[in-house]
């Protein structure tokens, strides 16, 4: 995929990006994600990478903490955010990937410790590689798709 087709995919969905400093494109807005079996969206930002040539390299989805706020309201630090979307997201990846091809040792601790973790997941899907990182201090979350074979 290219970059105008990235950008015309993503407007045609009303997610507003922008070229960065780097010929990348990067969401001025949030994207919104389902995850199974919830009645509340995700909100992420979107960030799309590209080769010299031009190809798709790789996306990520950044969770929006303050957004979630608005969204998930029975949570209400970044920590309680963090941990359950962190766990929703790990459960619908593994549903929808199979069990992850790798896993840090932090990704079995919670992430309410005082102890600062960082977890990352990695699942195999056709032609690429998929990801959900965090750390809890401070609290992030990003899930990485990135493509094994990008068209160079």
């Amino acid at each position: 995929m290219s970059r105008d087709d990235a950008h015309s995919l993503l407007a045609s969905q009303g997610i507003q990006v922008e070229n960065n400093n780097d010929g990348d494109l990067e969401g001025t807005g949030n994207a919104q994600i389902m995850l199974p079996g919830l009645t509340q969206t995700i909100p992420v930002r979107p960030e799309l990478r590209f080769t010299e040539a031009g190809g798709l390299m790789d996306v990520t989805l950044s969770l929006d903490f303050t957004a979630a706020k608005q969204n998930l309201t029975q949570y209400h630090t970044d920590i309680d955010i963090l941990a359950f979307v962190a766990d929703r997201t790990t459960r619908a990846l593994t549903a929808k990937y199979s069990s992850p091809i790798f896993s840090t040792p932090g990704c079995d601790n919670d992430p309410h410790g005082s102890t600062s973790l960082d977890c990352t997941t990695t699942f195999h899907a056709t032609g690429q590689s998929v990801a959900i990182d965090w750390a809890n201090h401070p609290a992030h979350l990003f899930i990485r798709y990135q493509m094994l074979s990008p068209d160079l």
